[in-house]
């Protein structure tokens, strides 16, 4: 009959809480308060060293950052209008169209939005839809509903600029915005 060896713990392949706390340089302890959700602290740097540990994605590492709380920098791509943006905004003409950069900054448009609203002669650095809306009383008075859809501008705006805090152009953008109109201020 003989003796029986004690059952041996199952190892499931991938990273193991002990092997990611290491590769962060976080304590076992505090890192398993972590993905419990407890509330504790964390700081940029122990965020992006999970990140790099778990070998995730820009797109999952900057959904971490936000998870956490901390500011999520901008992804750097290349914008290329004529990689398929261009045959896109073709195809919805006559609408006009256009496609946004996150701070709503104009990255091309079709020939009717071009007619429309004229984003080319919009001043360098401020080819930007809330730019247009409150800094250009002209393209103003050829909107519809003005008040109602600029409150809804502004909000998106918002929203946009809270998941990119920290980002020193939005911060240049809202500044400039600040001091050239009123009805932002409430004038």
């Amino acid at each position: 009959m003989g003796l029986r060896r004690p059952p041996t713990r199952r190892n499931t392949p991938g990273l193991r809480r002990e092997k990611v706390a290491h590769l962060a340089g976080a304590g076992l302890t505090w890192y398993t308060w972590l993905e419990q959700g407890r509330a504790i602290t964390t700081t940029a740097t122990v965020i992006d060293a999970i990140a790099r540990g778990l070998r995730l994605s820009q797109e999952d590492h900057a959904h971490l950052r936000f998870l956490a709380g901390l500011s999520v920098p901008e992804v750097d791509q290349p914008f290329d209008a004529e990689g398929g943006f261009d045959a896109l905004l073709h195809t919805v003409l006559p609408a006009p169209s256009c496609i946004l950069a996150p701070r709503l900054d104009f990255l091309a448009w079709n020939e009717t939005f071009e007619r429309i609203w004229h984003p080319e002669v919009l001043p360098a650095g401020r080819c930007n839809v809330v730019w247009m809306a409150f800094c250009d009383p002209e393209r103003r008075q050829i909107c519809v509903n003005w008040r109602d859809r600029s409150r809804a501008l502004l909000a998106e705006f918002r929203a946009a600029s809270g998941q990119h805090a920290g980002d020193p152009q939005f911060a240049e953008l809202i500044e400039d915005l600040l001091a050239t109109s009123g009805e932002l201020l409430g004038r």
